[in-house]
């Protein structure tokens, strides 16, 4: 009974969110944040932990990437949770999103 609680309480808290301050996921209580300056782009992939589905990666701008285990399931899912990322960063400050120096796209 013990197990299944605790196995409860870790399922529900794995979510992600936008925020004005960037992408913010939490994952076995743990809450991180991956600011908008940092992200340069987003695509989708399988990784450990996805089993057969596809998961939100999240390119970061010095290199590396961070697989975002809490934004799991159908590819169509997943491009859909990205198209509205993407429409969610187009609507913020300037900057917030863009980091000192970069331009935003014409028309952005």
């Amino acid at each position: 009974m013990v197990f299944a609680g605790a196995l409860a309480a870790a399922v529900s808290t794995n979510a992600a969110e936008l925020t004005a301050a960037g992408l913010a996921y939490r994952f076995n209580f743990r809450r991180k944040l991956i600011p908008w300056t940092s992200i340069e782009s987003f695509r989708i992939a399988r990784g450990p932990g996805t089993g057969p589905w596809s998961g939100l990666v999240v390119q970061l701008s010095d290199g590396n990437s961070v697989l975002v285990s809490s934004v799991v399931g159908t590819k169509r899912y997943v491009e859909h949770v990205i198209a509205e990322t993407e429409a969610f960063r187009m609507h913020l400050e300037p900057a917030v999103v863009s980091k000192p120096g970069m331009r935003r796209k014409p028309g952005a």
